[in-house]
């Protein structure tokens, strides 16, 4: 640049050191920078890029889960972890980087689920619950598949579901009772309701129980994917158009 002057290495073309030149750089106070260490820069436009992949991989993953999007965020993080071990020891290492940019520490990220959605299965029809694993694993996690309601407000206790999949009519009490009971127990699972029921007034009960989710079994295999997606990630879902 104008007006600065760059200090003149004697001895070119004889094998002058370059270090001793920057750390008298660095002892006058001027400015350093990674043009003197091209691996230095490397590494750190390295972590940087790794880092905003990581940020783009988890918002993604928080607005919309998906198997894919987990598989994203997974590599994301790891090329990340990978990039920041990289530079942090560039920098215990490197006697021209080593006072010029500090050790950094790993970013905190939260993407929501860092492992595949848990789903509580509760049927008093073995054939659906068969049919619901089939149509669900292994994109998500089956905590457990169960027949009647009692068990659900205890197991979903003990298992932590991030969902739970529930029939409105069950054998010994009804789903919504079902609901009632996981909301006074403070269950924070979100609940996507099955039934054959198809007319507002069920569904209308059902959302006003808390419900985030209502698919009617005549659109299971064509309704539930996109319902338990909107529910994941924060939406809610109907098979009423």
């Amino acid at each position: 640049m104008r007006g600065q002057t760059r200090p003149e290495i004697a001895g070119t073309g004889s094998g002058a050191d370059l270090k001793n030149i920057l750390m008298n750089e660095r002892a006058q106070n001027k400015p350093m920078d990674h043009l003197h260490c091209p691996l230095g820069s490397l590494r750190e436009e390295a972590q940087k890029t790794a880092a905003i992949g990581l940020r783009i991989a988890t918002d993604n993953l928080r607005l919309r889960w998906s198997e894919r999007g987990q598989m994203a965020y997974e590599e994301a993080k790891k090329t990340a972890d990978e990039a920041l071990a990289a530079w942090n020891e560039h920098i215990r290492n490197c006697e021209i980087c080593r006072d010029a940019k500090p050790e950094l520490v790993p970013a905190t990220t939260n993407s929501g689920f860092v492992t595949a959605p848990t789903i509580l299965l509760v049927d008093d029809n073995h054939a659906v619950l068969e049919v619901l694993v089939g149509m669900l694993e292994p994109t998500y996690k089956i905590a457990a598949t169960l027949c009647n309601g009692t068990a659900v407000v205890e197991q979903a206790a003990a298992l932590h579901p991030d969902l739970i999949i529930l029939d409105v009519s069950l054998g010994d009490i009804s789903g919504f009772e079902v609901a009632k009971r996981l909301k006074r127990a403070g269950s924070p699972a979100k609940i996507i309701f099955l039934s054959l029921h198809e007319d507002m007034d069920f569904v209308g009960a059902a959302f006003g129980l808390g419900a985030s989710g209502y698919v009617f079994k005549s659109r299971l295999t064509t309704d539930l994917d996109n319902a338990i997606a909107a529910v994941l990630s924060g939406g809610q879902f109907s098979s009423i158009r």
